[in-house]
């Protein structure tokens, strides 16, 4: 998977995806995302933001991702 996630950051300018995830798309995205609450539990601190689908890997919408 870790090559999959590579190559689809690489389609999208960036040299790996964890690169993808310090870029500033990534930390805007993801912090409006964050300010939701987990999908499990409810909680409403120390949340992760994860892919569901790499599709639109750079224009993601809020719902190929989730909170936990």
């Amino acid at each position: 998977m870790n090559d999959f996630m590579d190559y689809k950051a690489r389609c999208i300018g960036y040299a790996s995806y964890a690169m993808y995830l310090k870029s500033e798309h990534w930390q805007i995205f993801s912090n409006a995302i964050r300010r939701k609450k987990c999908l499990c539990c409810g909680e409403k601190d120390k949340l992760q933001v994860h892919h569901i689908t790499y599709e639109r890997l750079g224009q993601e919408l809020p719902t190929d991702v989730v909170t936990i």
